[in-house]
């Protein structure tokens, strides 16, 4: 994390509905939580949208099947901080590439700190 050095980020799902996205499997709700090496932490909400990479979603036993590649792409907002990020608030955009049980995330946000 771009001045406060390495980050961990943590999350799970925390409910799913029908696609907004004609196409995709399902749009779903995460909790999350990024920790620092200090032990400084941001929780997060977040809510976007899983979809297949181009034609991947109509391979056999997808979308149950281990490994079949998907996006998942959305918005998100801080809850609460701690240690560096006491008191933070912020939102933003975020996309996550998975495969298998590797997953890469990238997050666009602005953060306000008191």
């Amino acid at each position: 994390m771009a001045g406060y050095g390495q980050a961990t980020l943590i999350g799970s799902v925390t409910g799913a509905g029908p696609p907004s996205i004609a196409g995709c499997y399902f749009d779903a709700h995460y909790a999350a939580m990024i920790t620092l090496v200090d032990g400084s932490t941001l929780m997060l909400t977040a809510s976007g949208t899983v979809c297949p990479f181009g034609n991947s979603g109509n391979a056999p036993d997808s979308p149950n099947s281990y490994g079949n590649p998907n996006n998942v792409a959305g918005s998100f907002a801080i809850t609460s901080g701690a240690g560096v990020f006491a008191g933070a608030t912020g939102s933003g955009s975020f996309s996550a590439t998975q495969a298998g049980d590797v997953q890469t995330a990238e997050l666009n946000w602005t953060i306000t700190l008191p």
